[in-house]
């Protein structure tokens, strides 16, 4: 889980490097959107400074739950879990953007389209087929896509 000091962490990274790119931010397009990309690099840094990667489904195999201690049903949740990342990551750039700040993070689509400056209609359109991608995703499984 994303914990509050690596959130402050985060935006301080964030801030100072809008504050040393000043300059290219105030000429870029989309203030909101060069600060978003901005934020959402610093995000994935400090999350590789913590190395929280999601674990690979092989530390969830049979004969480690003993060791780990992971009941059989939360074994099952996280393969799940890592499943539904897995299909997030797969999606369109902005798609991926979209399901992850409405679906993750529970932005409202307002915000979400001024965060990434886009209008409410292609965030509603970049969600619905984001939603629809992952539905297939999660039904084929990863099982039926090695089998194709």
């Amino acid at each position: 889980m994303f914990a509050w000091d690596d959130a402050l962490e985060a935006a301080n990274i964030s801030l100072f490097r809008i504050f040393a790119r000043w300059d290219a931010v105030l000429a870029s397009d989309s203030i909101d959107a060069f600060a978003f990309k901005i934020l959402k690099d610093a995000v994935v840094d400090v999350l590789r400074t913590r190395d929280r990667r999601p674990l690979p489904l092989a530390a969830l195999e049979e004969t480690v739950r003993p060791i780990a201690g992971i009941p059989h049903d939360e074994a099952e949740q996280a393969a799940l879990r890592l499943d539904v990342h897995r299909a997030i990551a797969a999606l369109p750039d902005r798609q991926r953007t979209c399901v992850f700040l409405h679906h993750i993070f529970g932005s409202p689509i307002p915000e979400i389209a001024d965060t990434t400056g886009l209008a409410t209609s292609t965030v509603r359109s970049h969600l619905t087929a984001g939603r629809a991608a992952l539905a297939a995703a999660l039904r084929d499984g990863p099982a039926a896509k090695g089998t194709s």
